[in-house]
């Protein structure tokens, strides 16, 4: 507990790391403002000579207060210093009984009581500097303690009983405490939440990428807490392979409820596996999110093979990292309706559908995709649906004619049927015996 006979001690604030506090004194000018630790200690006066000092408040890097003078029409000013009580100055003259005194991250605001009469108060704002001071909200019962928040600005009307509330710039004035409350004075606000980081997705893993190529991912770096941020800084360490190829985040105060992007290129020049971590940190206030990344060099990356039918997208055939990373890459367009797809080392295998005047067909394609060439164009073929390989042949299913059918092929492969059709029947030959 902090005491000293005389002193009238009337507002008092937090900052820093100090408690902040006005002492009334005596007039004309006895008034001070004084400073503590948090713990009380230290107690001492870093400005004086003040004009009956009532509010107080702080932010990151100033005090602010109120002097109501003699009470008078245009007695009253609000005043700044450094934390320290260095450079005291007012920066808003002319004010008429100026009691509680807020800052928010953009401004000030002040009570008016202006004779304390009903009806004659007002809620003031400016900037941070002073500058452009206005009142807000006007016909208010004598008006004392003052809050803000980021939506918000609150305050006491003594002679009403009540606490009210308004957006920042004043508008949609109204009262939200009307009973209960007997001549309230000073009054304050909870803090909103501290700002907090984190990305999406996180921990994220590239899979296996060929060595040589590369893959980007784009993150999203969410602030979920209830402030902003500080300016942001982006960092990425671990292995050379990962490197950031896109940055909306850094030099950015992130908003309550903001996003931003980061982008990170994996690019394994060796068959070997990687991580790195990708950091984005906010200095004043302190916040930091971290997102693990990793990925594997190979000498050949494994792919899902997929055809569209319908859509934007119909008549192609697409590719995807084994992992699902990435965007999918489109291989194969104009294809009439492809269905069954088969894959081995080096090619695709598909087939497509009849339509009046063109002959249903399968087809192959490099893995690259292009250019497609035609296997098998045979008026037999009537509705060729799945699709599957083994080392020597090509097997597909008829679903018009339910029949299973085989075509040689030359070359390694592996069997990767994308759809099997049912009760059908192998004719003579080659494909019976395989």
């Amino acid at each position: 507990m902090i005491s000293s006979a005389g002193l009238a001690g009337w507002d008092i604030a937090v900052g820093g790391g100090h408690l902040y506090w006005t002492v009334l004194g005596r007039p004309p000018s006895g008034g001070a403002i004084w400073e503590a630790n948090l713990d009380g200690s230290d107690p001492h006066a870093i400005v004086t000579g003040q004009a009956a000092p009532v509010g107080v408040a702080v932010n990151s890097g100033s005090i602010y207060w109120s002097t109501t003078g003699d009470n008078s029409a245009g007695a009253g000013e609000i005043w700044q210093a450094n934390l320290d009580g260095s450079s005291p100055h007012a920066i808003v003259p002319g004010q008429f009984e100026p009691f509680g005194v807020a800052v928010n991250s953009g401004h000030l605001f002040w009570t008016a009581a202006r004779g304390s009469a009903a009806g004659a108060g007002e809620i003031w704002q400016a900037s941070l500097d002073g500058s452009s001071p206005h009142a807000i909200v006007t016909g208010q019962d004598a008006p004392f303690g003052v809050a803000a928040d980021g939506s918000h600005v609150y305050w006491t009307n003594e002679l009403g009983g009540t606490v009210n509330e308004a957006n920042l710039d004043g508008t949609d004035p109204r009262s939200i405490v009307t009973t209960g409350a007997n001549q309230p004075l000073m009054m304050a606000v909870a803090p909103p939440a501290a700002p907090a980081l984190s990305f999406t997705p996180a921990p994220f893993d590239y899979g296996q990428v060929g060595a040589g190529q590369a893959v980007s991912q784009t993150f999203t770096l969410a602030n979920s807490g209830g402030t902003a941020t500080g300016a942001l800084t982006d960092t990425l360490t671990g292995a050379a392979a990962f490197t950031i190829t896109g940055d909306t985040c850094t030099g950015t105060s992130l908003a309550a409820g903001g996003t931003c992007t980061v982008t990170v290129r994996f690019a394994p020049a060796s068959m070997a596996t990687g991580a790195a971590m990708l950091t984005a940190a906010s200095v004043n206030p302190a916040v930091t999110a971290t997102d693990d990344l990793t990925g594997t060099g190979v000498a050949h990356p494994r792919f899902l093979y997929w055809t569209d039918q319908f859509g934007t997208d119909q008549g192609t055939i697409k590719e995807i990292p084994l992992t699902g990373t990435g965007t999918p890459t489109t291989l194969v367009t104009g294809q009439l309706s492809p269905a069954g797809i088969a894959v081995d080392a080096s090619h695709i295998y598909w087939a497509t559908a009849a339509a009046p005047g063109t002959q249903a067909l399968i087809q192959e394609a490099p893995l690259t995709g292009s250019p497609p060439t035609v296997l098998i164009e045979d008026p037999e073929l009537e509705s060729p649906a799945g699709v599957a390989v083994d080392a020597s042949h090509i097997y597909w299913a008829d679903s018009a004619s339910r029949v299973l059918r085989v075509f040689t092929v030359i070359g390694l492969v592996r069997f990767i049927p994308r759809f099997a059709s049912l009760d059908r029947a192998l004719p003579p030959g080659p494909a019976a015996a395989g």
